[in-house]
């Protein structure tokens, strides 16, 4: 019987697994890795941030916020401003890009930015209630709204990360912008594109772009909020630990694809057939601090299980079910989807999505949630035993193989096709 070790918390659960382990394979050994600095003299699609910066006189830098830490911010800021120190920019406006988050402290400001700022420059965090209307829609009737600063700027420079997204499909690239630095309208209306009918648009999902209504529209307003802008690139791609690989940077389009073909290969976990069962951990520390951020591990491999057949998900949970409206949502969905729906829709937010995705991913699985916090609500069995959860599982599906998987936060798990 294969040991097997899965994190939990600060702590891991050893087990011994009375079945074999089906392979999955990676691509990682097809990507070149590159520093930010080589990324920066490497551009794609784009001339070189110097050449972008001359003649320019305001500059906005699109930073994420500190939700985003694996990204290590401060990696990306400083070969930035060095470069653009160099060419004799005295000002920069870093607008932290947020969305419809809360304003950061000053101490999640100085963990993004570190000592990427030169004295001359500003700080300014987005409030999505007070961006500016550009008199811009998108097809999809999205209205164009930005950070003020962004909106004012000649070059903006987006920098975040990829990875795979159970919304966008992948995060990085435009979604610095919206959701990053656009109006709360804007977000609402961009996302609300997630319902199709009754129900769930199929298309959004992770790893999903050319279905993805929300995709689409993101790069419609991407375009239409630049389309008189200089603009530039840098994004990190993690690996399949959630740790920084490789840099890409340039043209914000041509760049950004390049980076989610190296994230496919970094972080795509592929199986030959469909699983008959799926134990995965949220990767510990902070990945499981809550369910919120935990069932990004669903999100992650649910499509990836054959119909029927089993998903054990294992997470500390300290601060249980996370975001209120996370929790209030997950426990309607639980009992009336379709009014849990109609309520999302009503008024868009992502940790009440998130909570609808949860539940609509597991129905039609056989689900069980390892934790300490046994009093937490959930689609499915919860013990603090994986045995107890395993034994009830394989009881059900009555599985030949299963997938392992210590890191399900920061990858993607695929069926070869």
């Amino acid at each position: 019987m294969p040991t097997v070790r899965l994190p939990i918390g600060r702590d891991e659960i050893v087990f011994e697994l009375p079945l074999p382990l089906q392979e999955t394979r990676t691509e990682e050994e097809h990507v070149k890795r590159r520093t930010a600095d080589e990324a920066l003299e490497q551009c794609i699609g784009s001339p070189r941030l110097e050449e972008l910066s001359e003649g320019v006189s305001k500059i906005a830098v699109v930073v994420p916020d500190a939700t985003r830490a694996w990204q290590r911010v401060p990696l990306m800021a400083k070969p930035v401003r060095r470069r653009l120190a160099q060419c004799g920019v005295e000002s920069v406006d870093w607008v932290i890009g947020g969305g419809q988050h809360r304003l950061p402290t000053d101490e999640e400001i100085e963990l993004i930015l570190g000592s990427a700022p030169s004295s001359g420059d500003r700080i300014l965090p987005h409030d999505a209630f007070k961006a500016v209307p550009l008199s811009r829609k998108t097809t999809a009737g999205t209205p164009v709204e930005l950070h003020p600063a962004v909106a004012e700027a000649e070059l903006v420079v987006v920098l975040g990360g990829i990875t795979h997204h159970d919304l966008a499909g992948y995060s990085g690239g435009r979604k610095g912008i919206i959701p990053g630095v656009a109006g709360r309208r804007s977000t609402q209306h961009n996302h609300g594109l997630a319902f199709l009918g009754t129900g769930i648009h199929p298309g959004v999902r992770c790893g999903s772009l050319d279905e993805n209504p929300i995709h689409r529209d993101m790069m419609e307003f991407l375009r239409t909020a630049l389309e008189d802008k200089k603009s530039f690139l840098l994004n990190v791609i993690g690996d399949k630990e959630g740790k920084p690989a490789t840099y890409v940077a340039g043209s914000i389009e041509e760049a950004w694809a390049k980076g989610i073909e190296e994230a496919e290969a970094l972080q795509g976990l592929y199986i030959d057939e469909p699983a008959d069962l799926v134990i995965v951990s949220s990767g510990g520390y902070p990945f499981d601090i809550d369910l919120y951020q935990a069932v990004k591990a669903v999100s992650a491999t649910y499509g990836a299980v054959r119909p029927g057949g089993g998903l054990i998900l294992v997470a500390d949970l300290p601060e249980g079910l996370g975001y209120p409206d996370f929790g209030t949502t997950l426990v309607k969905a639980m009992d009336d989807f379709g009014s849990a729906l109609e309520e999302v829709r009503q008024n868009f937010t992502i940790p009440p999505f998130i909570a609808l995705k949860t539940v609509k991913n597991l129905v039609e699985l056989n689900s069980a949630l390892v934790t300490p916090k046994t009093d937490i609500e959930y689609p499915g069995m919860v013990t603090r035993s994986l045995d107890e959860a395993f034994r009830r599982i394989a009881k059900e599906v009555k599985p030949k193989k299963a997938v392992v998987i210590p890191s399900g936060n920061s990858i993607a798990l695929k069926v070869r096709a």
